[in-house]
Parts: structure tokens; sequence; C-alpha cells
């Protein structure tokens, strides 16, 4: 199966956090002028533009909604400064479903996404971070309600399952809906 843009890129990058581990993280969200952080959403977190994953490699990998055809996940080398400007910064790596996913190894990656008839290409949805020795994080587009220029940021299977994003892992690290 022939993957087109721009899941391809994201594949590639996802498949690059093999062996890595995430030493830091940080949410960037619109600054809607309340001083507080607006992520907290329940049994996920929930963010109005992107995150960025600081890698015990050096690099940093990001991921954010973008817009073309219909929103969707983007999967990014490199940090969110030069995306956006006018957000507010968090850095969550102290958070309890954070902190415990640090200095940890990342084991596999997958990625699901959704065909586009009308511009052509494969355009990514959920993209799934396993990190030993058995945790998980999911991170997608919005969730319960939410819209789609949210991120949704899952830290189970089950609560990924719940807001119908779970899949399993193939051997080829791939899904298309």
């Amino acid at each position: 199966m022939r993957v087109e843009e721009p899941a391809a890129s994201a594949l590639s990058i996802l498949a690059r956090l093999h062996g890595d581990s995430i030493c830091r993280v940080v949410y960037r969200e619109i600054d809607y002028a309340t001083g507080t952080p607006a992520y907290l959403a329940g049994a996920h977190h929930s963010l109005d533009y992107g995150l960025e994953l600081h890698l015990d490699s050096s690099r940093t990998v990001s991921f954010i909604w973008k817009w073309p055809v219909a929103h969707y996940l983007a999967v990014l080398e490199g940090d969110l400064s030069s995306e956006f400007r006018g957000q507010v910064s968090w850095d969550v790596s102290s958070d309890a479903h954070w902190a415990e996913l640090l200095n940890r190894r990342i084991n596999r990656t997958g990625l699901e996404w959704f065909k586009s008839e009308t511009l052509g290409g494969d355009f990514p949805l959920t993209a799934k971070i396993e990190i030993c020795p058995a945790s998980v994080v999911y991170i997608s587009l919005g969730v319960a309600g939410e819209a789609d220029d949210q991120l949704a940021v899952m830290f189970s299977d089950e609560v990924a399952r719940a807001h119908g994003r779970y899949f399993e892992r193939s051997a080829l690290a791939v899904h298309g809906r």
C-alpha cells in the first residue's frame, strides 16, 4: 500500500522516534488571556494548538492541527516557534501523566489517517506512541464534542477507546480510514 502525503511524512517522523525517549514536553496554546492553562479536560488533555516532545537525542518532534481540506494532525520535526505566534507555552513535563513517561524508551509508534478524495492525499488523524514497558500516549484531533482544531492527548488505550481513537498497531504501523 502506498501512503500519500502528509501521512507518509508523519509515518517517517514517528518511525524515527523508536529507541529515543522523551525528556521534556511543552504545550503551546492560543493566548485567550485567562492566565491559566486551558488544556485540562478530565481524562485527557485538550489544547488549542500543539505540543512539542523534546527528546533525549536533542531532537524535537511537534504535533499541531493544520488545515487545507479538513483539519488534520500534522507531525513536524522541530519546535513550534516558527509555526505560531501569540501563544502561551506550558512546560507540562511535571504533569503526572507525562512525568511517568519521561526518560523511558519509545518502543513503537502508529498512525491512523483518512483519505481525502477532494484534494487527494492521506491526512493524519491520530498518532500512537508506545513507551516501555507498557505505557501509551495518543495524540489526535478533538474528541468528546471538541472542535477538530483542538488536540486531544490521551494517556491510555481505555481513554482512546472511549473516544473512538484506539487502534492496534499493524506490522506496518499504518492504518487508514
